[in-house]
């Protein structure tokens, strides 16, 4: 299925796509913590094979954010143009 510019989408896909775009943002940065705590535990608590964690591993975990970036701008550009439509119709 081709991607529909956004300026081209119904009102009704635009909501449909935005709550999408949140549900998948929101279990991704719920992933992206838990990820942090288990990361955090393992350098907290060393006990055993955890002791064997990498502090290098952190740059992992922070530098996961960067894939949420394309998934942020993507919801902006959508509530920018439900905004704009918004605006317009009243």
């Amino acid at each position: 299925m081709a991607q529909q510019a956004i300026t081209e989408m119904t009102i009704e896909q635009l909501e449909k796509n935005k709550a999408r775009y949140k549900g998948i943002l929101t279990g991704f940065c719920f992933l992206w913590g838990v990820m942090i705590g288990v990361f955090i535990y393992a350098l907290l608590f060393k006990s055993g094979r955890v002791s064997k964690v990498s502090p290098a591993l952190l740059v992992v975990v922070l530098g996961s954010v960067t894939t949420m970036l394309p998934m942020f701008n993507q919801l902006k550009a959508v509530n920018n143009e439900l905004k704009k439509r918004n605006t317009n119709a009243q």
